[in-house]
């Protein structure tokens, strides 16, 4: 196995791209703000993709998977329950610890689009061409 050395430009950018992953969806305060109700295919389906389905797979480690629009509706009101407690996404360290690489918490503003989702009814939305159902 052949190792290089890193540099830390690289570093820099793979910090900056975990970054805008963790926090992507807390730029969708215009869905809390303006009352407007979520839907799977315009806000939550980002959301499980990038906090859930590594681990809601066919085969993963989780109990059932998150797929599809089907499957998220199922789960909708466990859903809005496990990630406004913070038992979901795992994330074992604490609140002082330092900053991590791939930290999966989930922001305030996007536990909250998936509690409105799953109190709404967990409505489905339009899908977008490029969008798996």
């Amino acid at each position: 196995m052949v190792f290089t050395r890193v540099k830390p430009v690289h570093c820099l950018l793979a910090l900056g791209a975990v970054a805008l992953g963790v926090f992507a969806f807390e730029g969708r305060e215009d869905v809390l703000a303006q009352g407007i109700t979520p839907t799977y295919y315009t806000d939550v389906q980002p959301i499980i993709k990038t906090h859930c389905s590594s681990c809601h797979i066919e085969g993963g480690i989780a109990p059932f998977q998150l797929q599809s629009g089907a499957d998220a509706v199922k789960w909708a009101a466990r859903i809005a329950v496990v990630t406004k407690s913070g038992y979901m996404p795992p994330w074992p360290a604490g609140p002082e610890s330092p900053a991590f690489l791939n930290d999966r918490r989930l922001g305030v503003a996007t536990k909250q689009i998936l509690s409105d989702w799953a109190a709404a009814g967990a409505p489905l939305g339009r899908r977008g061409a490029n969008q798996k159902p």
